[in-house]
């Protein structure tokens, strides 16, 4: 999950409100991504 903070150098200087926005959904899409193509692989 470290590779997040190197592709935005600038996040703990100053981000503006819809880069943080954008920053956790962009988390919570991958996470639930990663989630979902765990369920597939059980399955098969």
């Amino acid at each position: 999950m470290g590779e997040v903070m190197v592709s935005f150098p600038g996040v703990g200087i100053d981000l503006p409100v819809w880069g943080e926005a954008f920053l956790v959904v962009a988390a919570v899409l991958t996470v639930v991504f990663a989630f979902v193509r765990l369920l597939r692989n059980r399955r098969r």
